[in-house]
């Protein structure tokens, strides 16, 4: 049974118990702590266990979030790092909200960062951060700026859509996308 006296202790840190897990605990900096042995398959006198040590998170290639391997019940599974800190020190999030930096940035996982928040209040604070994946920051973008703002100064002048796609190399049904306000709404 897990008690709070064998959790590590550092001035000026809280640590909590990871959620389902009496080998894992997590600080209000946002570190994640094992006491499971390196070959935690083979339990050593049937005891797992040993000293505290910090995992390294690393970043996760998409989203870029940090993230550490935790094993639970055997198997090892990826978990956010501002996940695993908010359910420790908060609890599970509300119905309808997910984990939240107040900064914006990505790997501050401190707790005094990192909220519950509903979808449309983290994508507010996406745009005041301006670290919102859209436009040419999207992973997935084909075009600049510039470009867009190209193709709309052509469709102000009147030229044909196809005409357009045709010039810049790009599909008509996407210019027409940028005509409509569909893609690239945000930009004027």
């Amino acid at each position: 049974m897990k008690t709070d006296d064998e959790l590590p202790q550092t001035s000026g840190v809280v640590y909590k118990w990871v959620t389902g897990s009496d080998s894992y605990c997590v600080g209000d900096d946002g570190s994640i702590w094992s006491r499971l042995t390196r070959s935690w398959k083979r339990r050593r006198n049937g005891n797992p266990f040993s000293r505290w040590r910090k995992l390294k998170p690393t970043i996760a290639k998409n989203p870029g979030y940090p993230r550490v391997d935790l094993v639970l019940d055997g198997k090892s599974v990826p978990c956010y790092v501002h996940v695993i800190v908010l359910m420790a020190f908060r609890g599970p999030p509300p119905v309808g909200h997910e984990a939240a930096h107040q900064d914006g940035v990505r790997s501050n996982c401190c707790l005094s960062n990192l909220f519950w928040k509903t979808h449309l209040d983290n994508v507010r604070d996406q745009v005041i951060h301006d670290t919102r994946l859209c436009g040419h920051r999207h992973p997935m973008a084909k075009l600049t700026e510039e470009q867009v703002q190209e193709i709309k100064r052509r469709i102000a002048a009147g030229e044909r859509t196809a005409m357009i796609a045709g010039v810049l190399g790009i599909a008509r049904w996407f210019v027409k996308n940028i005509r409509s306000g569909r893609a690239w709404a945000d930009r004027d």
